[in-house]
């Protein structure tokens, strides 16, 4: 039997939502496509819930989505620097791996909360890595260059910093508003303000 959650109810009602759009949608091919995405994204979503159920396993899927996302972050970092290292094994490809900077920005910014997250751990070795992986990940989606990047990157940051408070956690760690703060002028300082505000001013 499957694992029951507080999220059946919400993805149930988003599956129901797509299929009707599915029938209603004035592009049925792209509609169908869209609607085979999200039926395999929920899917995986039981497959995980359902098999990744002790800590151990956890954390070990944990550690395979920051590093997964800190390496595709290095491999945008150094396009950035040098545009031929991408050319010539993505043709296609706008920053890292992506064919655009709102797909890269997207999905290494909900890993980004998680791998600040990890950093909490006991473990010095993990920890020095998890802290390793964050920067990576914010000096990609800095890079990268996409406005509402930068937006879901800072609206993670908040949510995760107002969980931690309502769960007890900021009173006790401070690592991770410690690495927050130095990100924030480590940002300021290499991107200038001035260009931050140009960029986000069309908003």
């Amino acid at each position: 039997a499957l694992l029951r959650s507080s999220l059946d109810l919400p993805i149930i009602i988003f599956f129901i939502l797509g299929v009707i759009s599915r029938f209603l949608s004035i592009n049925s091919h792209a509609s169908t496509s869209s609607l085979h995405r999200v039926t395999a994204y929920i899917i995986i979503y039981y497959i995980i819930v359902n098999n990744f159920i002790s800590h151990r396993k956890l954390k070990r899927l944990s550690f395979y989505l920051v590093t997964m996302a800190a390496t595709l972050s290095l491999i945008g970092i150094a396009g950035y620097f040098n545009n031929n290292i991408i050319t010539s094994f993505w043709t296609y490809a706008s920053f890292s791996t992506f064919t655009t900077t709102s797909h890269f920005s997207g999905y290494v910014g909900m890993i980004f909360p998680l791998s600040l997250i990890l950093i909490l751990d006991k473990d010095t070795e993990r920890k020095i890595y998890f802290s390793f992986c964050a920067i990576l990940i914010a000096a990609g989606v800095l890079l990268c260059q996409d406005r509402g990047g930068w937006i879901q990157f800072i609206s993670a940051i908040i949510f995760l910093v107002i969980s931690a408070k309502y769960g007890g956690l900021l009173q006790k760690r401070w690592s991770v508003l410690l690495l927050v703060g130095t990100l924030f002028v480590w940002v300021v300082s290499f991107y200038g303000y001035q260009q931050i505000i140009q960029k986000l001013s069309p908003i």
